[in-house]
Formats: structure tokens, sequence, C-alpha cells
């Protein structure tokens, strides 16, 4: 059964939820708690939600979705920059423990991670 199509106010009352569904009330809680909190549903009293759907992630788009498509694509740019960090640190790792002699002496202050970033942008060697 969709709850959600055979509403005609797109709202559905929890409690008759969780009787046509024969699960225990406690769990529908934790479902639209979980469902409101990413942004898909919206309480609407008590024990009452209404499904927001894409309908909230698209507001802000553009008719062809093409903001979307532009966070995706920062977001897309952001992991790689990470990915990259994250290669540079392996290879600075790398280094540091073929170095012989001062092995047991070697460690990483939160300064120095710090200052990673500067090293970052001198290191294209290395990734």
């Amino acid at each position: 059964t969709n709850l959600i199509h055979v509403s005609a106010t797109g709202s559905i009352d929890l409690n008759e939820a969780a009787t046509q569904l024969s699960v225990q009330k406690r769990r529908i809680y934790d479902i639209t708690n979980v469902l409101e909190g990413i942004g898909l549903i919206e309480k609407r009293s008590k024990n009452v939600i209404a499904w927001r759907g894409a309908e909230s992630t698209m507001s802000s788009a553009s008719p062809d979705g093409s903001s979307i498509s532009k966070e995706l694509k920062n977001l897309r740019k952001e992991i790689g920059e990470y990915y990259e960090e994250d290669c540079m640190l392996d290879k600075w790792i790398s280094k540091l423990k073929d170095k012989p002699g001062k092995r047991d002496y070697q460690y990483c202050s939160a300064d120095d991670i710090v200052a990673a970033s500067y090293f970052q942008k001198h290191s294209q060697e290395l990734c």
C-alpha cells in the first residue's frame, strides 16, 4: 500500500500508517525522524507528516536542474582535491618511513598537519 498516493492531502497519519502496515508505532517514528532530518518529509502536526521529496532539493534549482549539477560538479572537484592531498600525505609518510636511522623519533604534531597545506602547493612532483 502506498500511503502517500492514496492520501488526498498528501499527508499521512502515523498512527494509521502503523496500523495499516502492521508495525510498531515506534518503528514508524524512527523512520520518520530520519526522513525529516534529511528533509524528505515535514511534520504537519504531532502524528501527521507530509512528503516533500525532491521538491525541497529542487526548489532552489532552475527548471533544468543546473544548480544541482553545479553543486555536484563542485563536490566532485572537492573530493578530487582531498584525494590529491591524501596521495601527497601518503608519499610523505612513505619517504619518512624509508629514511634510515631516526625512525623511532618520527612523529607528526598538529602544527605539522596545519603546515601541510603550505607544502601542498610545492609538491607537484610527489603525486
